[in-house]
């Protein structure tokens, strides 16, 4: 049984701090009308893809609807021809209820978003997938300060096995916010085996751009990456380039399409 789980964090936002008439971003760190993005993603010196050196491995393409809302997310692996995408719908409010996520092999699965509705914030969510008789269940709970912005998340990941009942993977991940709302922190507990414990560590400009992360395993730094950036007119990012000890590593290239 072949499955490719990748998920992507990208944290969008500018550089310029000290501009008093600067365009504010979005919640999706954009500035602008956006109505789609196409973004590619390559490896650089690589060890599990060295013939995929300086070849796209995935077109990440996002749609935006007429309220500025990400209406679809299309996901293309090209090194295996494998996809995934996902839908998302909204309420009479703009409020994100549902995602409906299909992969390559026609299964599909809903991720549920429970809002406040008063003040429009999502609180939780919850899904669960099917994969023959394997079961994957996730939940998160949203927590805010007292001016509604994200300051921790909560992802509780269980995983297990129908036929035999078997846990095989029960995992808490932690995210903290600064008081901007944008994320500095990651830690990742597997509950059957503490000693593999995971953090993250988040550097960021005075906008929220992501300059550096440093990646920890059982509390001892095993890498850093730096970012650096190329923008559009519209202070957008175009391109990001992934560098670990001067070594490019990662490049990731976007076309935005305004309305």
């Amino acid at each position: 049984m072949k499955k490719v789980l990748l998920f992507f964090l990208l944290i969008i936002i500018s550089s310029c701090c000290n501009t008093s008439d600067r365009v504010a971003r979005n919640e999706y760190g954009l500035k602008g009308n956006v109505k789609q993005i196409s973004q590619y993603a390559f490896l650089k010196n690589d060890s599990l893809t060295q013939d995929l050196d300086n070849d796209t491995i995935s077109i990440k393409k996002s749609y935006f609807n007429q309220n500025g809302k990400i209406e679809k997310i299309i996901i293309q692996y090209t090194f295996n021809g494998e996809s995934v995408i996902s839908d998302f719908m909204y309420d009479q409010k703009s409020n994100l209820i549902n995602e409906i996520v299909k992969s390559y092999d026609d299964s599909s699965f809903e991720v549920n978003y429970y809002n406040d509705y008063k003040d429009s914030l999502i609180i939780s969510t919850n899904s669960t997938a099917m994969v023959d008789s394997l079961v994957f269940k996730n939940k998160t709970i949203y927590e805010y300060n007292s001016k509604d912005i994200l300051k921790r998340s909560e992802v509780s990941r269980i995983h297990f096995d129908l036929e035999t009942n078997d846990t095989i993977g029960n995992s808490v991940e932690i995210y903290n916010y600064d008081s901007n709302g944008y994320l500095k922190k990651a830690r990742v507990k597997y509950l059957d085996s503490l000693d593999k414990s995971e953090k993250y560590i988040y550097k960021r400009n005075c906008e929220g751009l992501l300059l550096s992360t440093k990646s920890y395993k059982s509390n001892k730094l095993i890498s850093k990456f730096i970012n650096e950036y190329s923008f559009d007119e519209m202070d957008n990012w175009i391109e990001m380039k992934v560098f670990q000890k001067d070594t490019l590593r990662k490049i990731f290239s976007r076309e935005i399409v305004y309305k």
